[in-house]
């Protein structure tokens, strides 16, 4: 059977990696804001090609302006250019 959820998979693997670095009560503080960072990239990713391309471009517009049209592109209120 096979995990309907890979994401999950990988966040789980990833966990069980920085298990022996962090503290058991400290772990929290580590995965919580790797998982939101994962499922930003997951909502980004049908548009991220089409950001990365326009970035340069639409930056070269100004600040604000190119940050209005990368969050249009992105179709999503913020982007991501890494």
């Amino acid at each position: 059977m096979t995990n309907a959820y890979p994401e999950i998979e990988h966040i789980w693997d990833i966990a069980e990696l920085l298990r022996g670095d962090y503290k058991r009560s400290d772990y929290g503080k580590v995965i919580l804001p790797f998982t939101v960072l994962r499922r930003l990239d997951c909502i980004l990713r049908p548009t991220k090609v089409d950001v990365l391309q326009a970035a340069p471009a639409d930056l070269q517009r100004g600040e604000k302006i190119g940050e209005i049209l990368l969050n249009t592109r992105a179709k999503q209120p913020f982007h991501n250019r890494s």
